[in-house]
């Protein structure tokens, strides 16, 4: 949004979504509230905060799905205009669309168009109606895909697609979204927060989105509520974020890259983009430099090498194709690229978890620093790896399977309970934790164990920025000399936390380097799909190699 973009009209009709006071008390004791805050018809509001801060809870709570009976407790009001939303009709799929932070716990079906056409059927629409609904609903959500395909052979992206347009397609009134884009690609993420900004000022829908892609969620919010601790603190208009991100910066929440350069530059400008950015400057872009880049040179010696694999799901087609990779001690690779590019199937491939069509796989594991002879894979979804009582127990149990005992096993523990930021949790339950807190918590066991090769599949999902940086930051601490790589759409992550990058299109790596040149090539190469961060591309319309907002002020004087 730029600083003369005209503000979207006040809505003056009653609050759609609404919470007043509103609390809860988990069994564990934790509490979130209280929160207060509303939605009107046409509104999109952003709701923001740490990891951890109780926004999936509001958003359940207000979608009626928090247990009315057991040791929870409810405190103040939620409402849904007239309805209170613990008590909706048997048709709630025409007063509400939920969209839950996990995918895969929301699909009931087994094919993309039965998923979208569950609540149309519960409804009993007449039957002709149904497939343009289900048409009109996977077109808004930009998923192209036949309507027979399995829904448990969707990339986590396009799951999240699926779960979207199932709630879509009903034509509720009110939206409530759990991270909708966390895993998207950059460029699906923006192509489906445009399609929410177009349900609000074209239906009126009123939505609430969580989101930490601040980034593209400010870009079409109307309003911003902050929690902290567990409660509202902050409820302000989106475009006054814009012009002063401190609300955002002063509670650790990451600020928009171009935002933050041009208040770095106190520059009244606020740009949508790379281009707006350079004519706010008044500079003209710089003529193209640098070639494509070659594939990385093998490591030596290599931890784990791939000739010529092609590698696909079970029953699934062949989705790597003609794969040279080397993986050194001591690397941290990025691995970016679109979703259904290959990036998962990578990663499994490299842990041992699917076998080469074609090709071959070498391993030479063992030098690990614990003396392990390990890859370990942390999937998208961290519920697939955690299973034991509590979060001390979580983090013990690899250690202890691998032989560790006594204040050997004591002293792991604590360590990776601290490096990743989980003492406060040791005694939780991890099922009863959010998102976020899961997946630290299934990332420090695996780091646990000491692996040779530790790969971790979108380790962003629900997680703030400070988080995220803790996370790769503990993995780079001492004792941890195996390999790290990581699959991300986050661009930025690869340019501050890894020494080398590849980018996979159509299942081949197509570039594979240091990570500045790799995105500096990708922000240069037309029709890469590769989404690159827009402050990234305006260092590329600079001539510059890609760098932090402050340092890029500093630069420009």
């Amino acid at each position: 949004m730029s600083a003369g973009a005209p503000a979207r009209p006040t809505v003056a009709a009653p609050p759609a979504i609404e919470a007043r006071g509103l609390g809860w008390r988990y069994p564990s004791g934790a509490v979130i509230g209280p929160v207060d805050l509303e939605v009107r018809p046409g509104e999109v509001v952003l709701l923001t905060g740490a990891t951890g801060s109780g926004k999936s809870t509001v958003l359940r709570a207000l979608a009626g799905l928090l247990p009315r009976d057991g040791l929870g407790r409810a405190t103040g009001a939620a409402r849904l205009g007239d309805l209170d939303p613990a008590a909706l009709p048997a048709e709630r799929v025409r007063a509400l669309g939920f969209v839950a932070q996990e995918p895969d716990d929301q699909l009931c079906t087994g094919r993309v168009g039965d998923e979208v056409a569950f609540g149309l059927e519960s409804l009993a629409l007449p039957e002709e109606e149904i497939p343009v609904r289900v048409a009109e609903a996977l077109a808004a959500v930009g998923l192209d895909l036949p309507w027979e395909r399995s829904t448990a052979a969707l990339s986590g992206g396009q799951k999240q697609r699926v779960a979207l347009a199932a709630a879509l397609a009903p034509g509720a009134g009110r939206l409530l979204l759990d991270e909708p884009t966390s895993q998207l690609d950059p460029e699906g993420a923006r192509g489906l927060l445009r399609a929410v900004r177009d349900l609000a000022d074209r239906r009126g829908v009123a939505v609430l989105l969580v989101e930490h892609r601040l980034e593209e969620a400010l870009a079409i919010a109307d309003r911003v509520v902050i929690l902290e601790a567990g409660a509202s603190v902050a409820d302000l208009p989106a475009a006054e974020v814009l012009r002063d991100p401190s609300a955002l910066r002063s509670r650790g929440l990451e600020v928009p890259e171009l935002v933050a350069l041009f208040a770095a530059l106190g520059h009244p400008t606020r740009p949508r983009d790379a281009e707006e950015a350079l004519a706010a400057l008044g500079r003209a872009p710089s003529p193209e430099t640098g070639k494509a880049r070659r594939r990385g040179r093998a490591a030596d010696p290599a931890l784990i090498s791939l000739r010529g694999a092609e590698a696909g799901w079970p029953d699934g087609p062949v989705v790597l194709k003609d794969v040279d990779l080397d993986l050194g001690a001591g690397e941290r690779v990025a691995v970016l690229g679109p979703n259904g590019a290959g990036k998962s199937t990578l990663l499994a491939l490299l842990a041992g978890n699917l076998r080469a069509r074609r090709g071959t796989r070498t391993a030479r594991l063992g030098g690990g620093p614990h003396g392990t002879r390990s890859a370990i894979r942390v999937p998208q979804n961290p519920d697939l790896s955690l299973f034991c009582g509590s979060v001390a127990e979580e983090i013990a149990y690899g250690p202890r399977a691998r032989g560790l005992s006594g204040a050997a096993l004591a002293l792991r523990r604590e360590e990776n309970l601290a490096a990743f930021g989980l003492g406060e949790l040791a005694g939780r339950p991890p099922q009863g934790l959010s998102r976020g807190q899961r997946l630290r918590v299934a990332v420090a066991a695996a780091a646990a164990c000491g692996p040779d090769v530790l790969l971790l599949d979108e380790p962003t999902t629900g997680q703030d920025r400070q988080h995220v940086d803790a996370i790769l930051a503990a993995l780079a601490g001492p004792g941890r000399a195996g390999a790290l790589v990581f699959a991300t759409h986050d661009v930025r992550l690869a340019l501050e936390h890894a020494t080398r990058a590849l980018v996979v299109e159509g299942g081949r790596i197509v570039l594979d380097g240091p990570p500045e040149e790799v995105v500096a090539e990708a922000a240069r190469r037309p029709g890469t799909a590769l989404r690159v961060p827009e402050l990234a591309r305006l260092c590329a319309l600079l001539g510059l190699s890609p760098r932090p907002a402050e340092e890029l002020a500093r630069a420009l004087g």
